[in-house]
């Protein structure tokens, strides 16, 4: 994991795709996964050059469904 990634997290309430892979140390195709099952997240751009975004918020809100 990359240094200067793990600050950028810390400090950042939107993540990229990658950005969550690191911050919860899950694979692409997990993310995917969760994005079928309603994790929220943005797009931000136009349609050919569309960046996908994640809060934060959002997350731990999703990840909330499995506390017991």
């Amino acid at each position: 994991m990359k240094p200067e990634l793990v600050c950028s997290i810390a400090e950042k309430d939107f993540l990229t795709a990658e950005e969550v892979q690191v911050y919860l140390d899950i694979k692409p195709t997990t993310l995917q996964k969760w994005k079928h099952e309603g994790l929220k997240y943005i797009k931000v751009g136009e349609s050919r050059t569309n960046k996908v975004l994640f809060s934060k918020e959002h997350i731990k809100e999703f990840l909330m469904k499995w506390v017991q």
